[in-house]
């Protein structure tokens, strides 16, 4: 039964598929045409209406500007309803038109993701972009095709919180939360990644894949490869490429394979030879355009592939003429005016550039720059314009607004008037592309986005974002302005849990040899997140006069386990007001192994508003101080965060076997969750202490494969399971192959938990005895390790006896005769000789 409530029988077929969110008076008066109408919301499930999408002929939907096509057609704003009834009519003739529309929604019913394919200017991003109006939430991010494979992870990130409205999580981190956001609220999202760069690593548009079954993923590119669904764009049929053209050849159709920019294009300018591909055919219109128009295609070679802000393109060009050259650009289908701006067409501005080169690049980065500084971005809409255009009125309504204002509304708000393919327009993918980065919605009626922004400040990120893009852009093309255009970036990056991506640019910047103390300051910053601590210490050492080099320099040391020094640079002088530096000062505490000096520090700034950083920290050290069930119920406040279900599964290890725990989490939760995966880590260690090293160590490698791509190698219960590993291969007498294991771990442990830590003791004792026994290195390092971890076994609270009676054990065994210690291990293998 459809939203009318009129039976749909499985055979039925219907002259509308009519999608929108406030279109009863449409409906009304095209049954009173005499047509057959199937009223569909939009998708809020991707399995609604699959069969009656198949059976209708036209598809009459809230679409941007510059969506229309033959078949898939826009509801016009000043249209009148009886001229709406007869453009229907007129288009519902012949077969269902919209194949690759249907193609798409049947494969998405089917899966998480498919991948719209095809050369450039074929309509990728229109297909993609008309189906996108169907679903009734959409986050839009891209394009990303003129980035390097090595760029992609870290702009989608980016992208990806902008669309959503939330900023603060590392990739994996936002990922988990939006999918769970979307899970509890019961919706249908799609995640539409517009035009992947060719040449990504393998796995890596998984990445992009939410984890929730209610989110689909349509993706976009001229030749990216993946194992999932494809989808190829063609080119036009021939019937079609003849209407486009205009001109009764099919043999020119068929040389240039149905590509609709071609035929477009040749349809404009017939005199001559007829080109018989797309930069050919464009060619041949740029020449004749007019100069202004050809100057704003130009801005395109210099900038990122996404809308332009019409106040960043009227000051980057020449302001005379600006409106004339913004039509002309929107009529020859170069160019799509969006809510955000001018979106040039990208095949279009490639061969500008090949033909008439690329505009001073330092006016355009003033232009930019003065918007990311001033605020000023996005003061000037593509509504704007066309007020401007038609005689300084808005667009109304169906069936108001004055001649001249339907004029212009035609002008930039058109159709192609024959021949389109039914999917796509025949100006190809890009002049519909009407969305940039980070834009949540297009069609009406407009929600609130999902994140943890309010639509006025997620509206401010998203237009700030889109000059980000072309900021970065610029950079490589404007040494003057170099440093002014990567620092915001930079600053985006850190802002959205990225700090790699933080890293890599601010050390473009310092390379620059224009760096300022706050320069040094904030790579220094992003570098300790990183885990380097030398480099940030280093950094933070040549920030004469930053206000916080200082606590960065402590910090760093204290990740080197200097914690005298670290005190003598910060701690001892500096008392925390903040919730921000109580959380630092609470850290510091915790890694020498104070977790109740810690405790006390943090509560006076617990309260309902405190961050989840500061949250976090107070469970870690509850649990260190023994409050094992008190961390686990501060730890189930946080949201979608690894770390403090981490926690919550340790508390509940304490009280429960860990095989019991493991199956449990993963029907509750899932084999992949961070409370299984805790729970496998000790299930492994168990069997171990049964006497199965081999069964430990399969099931262990398992876990550890499974950790490393879920929370990564940097996470501390990755460090856990290569510890529990090299215990296994202990027990198999593959000493060599333990010390490999807790070399990688055992830098990253004292950073994150100290050097008293149980966990960084025991790796830091089983590492010198692995060195000892397996005959790796010299003694002298082995006796070393485990002396120094033996004397912080002796002074720390807390440790357990077992670890203590273990490190006075370690001391013993290191400080046998070498040669003895060697011949003990050649024995080993004689005794017990490895598989």
């Amino acid at each position: 039964m459809n939203a009318t409530g009129t039976p749909v029988e499985a055979a039925a077929r219907f002259d509308v598929f009519l999608c929108s969110a406030a279109a009863d008076q449409v409906e009304k008066a095209l049954r009173a045409g005499g047509l057959r109408v199937f009223r569909g919301n939009p998708f809020d499930d991707f399995e609604v209406g699959a069969a009656e999408l198949a059976a209708s002929r036209v598809l009459l939907a809230d679409l941007p500007p510059g969506l229309g096509t033959e078949k898939v057609l826009a509801i016009r704003p000043e249209e009148s309803l009886p001229e709406l009834v007869e453009r229907v009519r007129a288009a519902a003739f012949g077969n269902p038109g919209f194949p690759l529309l249907r193609t798409i929604h049947a494969e998405l019913v089917a899966r998480r993701a498919v991948l719209v394919r095809g050369p450039a200017g074929i309509g990728k991003t229109t297909v993609a972009e008309q189906y996108a109006c169907l679903a009734g939430r959409v986050w839009r991010t891209g394009p990303f095709g003129h980035l390097d494979p090595d760029d992609f992870l870290p702009q989608f990130h980016l992208a990806l919180a902008t669309a959503a409205g939330t900023s603060g999580l590392a990739l994996a981190r936002l990922r988990m939360r939006l999918a769970s956001r979307v899970d509890a609220a019961g919706e249908r999202v799609l995640l539409l990644v517009d035009d992947v760069p060719a040449g990504l690593p393998p796995g890596v548009l998984n990445g992009v894949v939410l984890p929730s079954d209610r989110v689909r993923t349509l993706l976009t590119s001229r030749a990216a490869r993946w194992p999932g669904a494809t989808v190829e764009v063609p080119g036009l049929a021939l019937e079609e490429g003849l209407r486009l053209l205009g001109l009764p050849d099919a043999s020119f159709v068929a040389r240039c394979d149905g590509h609709p920019m071609t035929l477009r294009a040749t349809a404009r300018h017939r005199a001559g030879a007829q080109p018989d591909t797309a930069p050919h055919a464009i060619r041949e219109v740029l020449v004749r355009m007019s100069h202004p128009a050809r100057e704003l295609l130009r801005l395109g070679t210099v900038l990122a592939p996404a809308p332009i802000p019409l106040a960043v393109a009227r000051a980057a060009s020449d302001d005379t003429g600006f409106e004339a050259a913004v039509q002309e650009l929107v009529s020859l289908g170069f160019a799509t005016l969006t809510g955000e701006g001018l979106r040039l067409q990208g095949l279009a501005v490639e061969v500008a550039g090949g033909e008439f080169g690329e505009p001073a690049a330092e006016r355009v980065a003033e232009a930019v720059l003065g918007a990311l500084t001033g605020g000023g971005f996005g003061e000037q809409t593509g509504e704007g314009v066309l007020s401007e255009l038609g005689d300084g009125a808005s667009p109304g309504r169906v069936g108001e607004g004055s001649p001249a204002q339907n004029r212009a509304a035609d002008a930039l708000h058109h159709e192609p008037a024959s021949g389109a393919s039914p999917d796509r327009a025949g100006a190809a993918e890009d002049p519909s592309a009407v969305v940039g980065i980070g834009r949540t919605e297009v069609s009406s009626p407009p929600r609130p986005p999902t994140g943890d922004l309010p639509p006025s400040a997620h509206d401010t990120a998203a237009r700030r974002h889109l000059l980000l893009h072309h900021a970065r852009a610029l950079a490589d093309r404007c040494p003057t302005h170099r440093v002014a255009l990567l620092r915001p970036l930079a600053a985006a990056h850190e802002a959205h849990g990225d700090p790699a991506a933080a890293g890599e640019i601010h050390a473009a910047i310092l390379s620059t040899g224009e760096a300022t103390s706050a320069d040094f300051a904030a790579a220094a910053r992003v570098e300790l997140a990183c885990g380097l601590d030398a480099e940030a210490l280093g950094h933070a050492r040549q920030a004469l006069g930053s206000p916080e080099a200082a606590v960065i320099a402590a910090q760093a040391l204290d990740g080197q386990g200097d914690y005298a020094e670290a005190d003598r640079t910060f701690w001892a002088t500096h008392r925390p007001t903040s919730g921000e530096e109580r959380c630092r000062a609470a850290k510091a505490r915790r890694l020498r192994g104070r977790p109740r000096e810690a405790i006390a520090l943090l509560e006076p700034a617990l309260s309902g508003s405190a961050s989840d950083a500061l949250t976090l920290e107070y469970a870690w050290n509850l649990f260190q101080d023994g409050q094992h069930q008190r961390a686990r119920d501060v730890a189930a406040g946080i949201e979608d965060c690894p770390d403090a279900e981490l926690i919550q599964a340790d508390a509940d290890l304490v009280h429960h076997d860990a095989a019991d725990l493991e199956k449990d989490y993963a029907h509750r939760y899932g084999v992949e969750s961070a409370r299984t995966l805790t729970a496998s880590v000790h299930a492994g260690r168990a069997l171990l202490a049964r006497g199965h090293p081999r069964e430990a160590l399969a099931a262990l490698a398992e876990t550890e494969r499974t950790v490393r791509r879920v929370l990564g190698d940097e996470h501390r219960l990755h460090h856990r399971v290569r510890h529990a590993m090299g215990l296994a291969h202990a027990r198999l007498r593959a000493f060599d192959r333990q010390a490999e294991l807790l070399e990688t771990i055992r830098e990253p442990q004292l950073r994150m938990l100290g050097r008293t830590h149980p966990e960084t003791l025991e790796t830091r004792l089983d590492l010198g005895l692995a060195l000892a026994l397996g005959g790796r290195g010299p003694l002298g390092r082995a006796t070393g390790l485990v002396d120094d971890a033996a004397r912080d076994a002796e002074t720390a609270p807390g440790v357990s006896p077992g670890l203590a009676a273990k490190a006075r054990a370690a001391k013993q065994v290191v400080r046998l005769p070498e040669p003895f210690v060697s011949a003990l291990h050649a024995l080993e293998l004689l005794i017990w000789p490895r598989d």
